[in-house]
């Protein structure tokens, strides 16, 4: 069967599985209180401060980004591995970078 076919009888089977035992699944369920992060504003940017390795920085948070990204000076700062990354380039308005 071509993977395209094999995709609503997938989620079927997954909503099944899902329905097979609510009350076990309820049970796992529970509500966490996570901390309060403070944001400032500096213009229309929303900055938090938070650590990376133990090393303070300021961000931007953008919850509408699928990813993050830091320089590669900026990870040498925050002591990050860099052994694994693997190459991409990333485009915008200013042009184009490989990283």
């Amino acid at each position: 069967m071509p993977r395209l076919a094999q995709a609503p009888a997938l989620c079927i089977a997954l909503l099944v599985s899902q329905n097979a035992h609510p009350a076990a699944a309820a049970s796992k369920c529970t509500l966490v209180r996570l901390p309060d992060i403070p944001v400032s504003m500096e213009g229309t940017m929303p900055i938090v401060h938070a650590q990376i390795n133990g090393i303070d920085g300021r961000f931007l948070a953008d919850s509408g980004s699928f990813t993050s990204m830091i320089t590669p000076s900026a990870a040498e700062d925050f002591k990050m591995n860099t052994a694994n990354l693997w190459g991409a380039s990333v485009s915008g308005v200013g042009g184009s970078e490989r990283i």
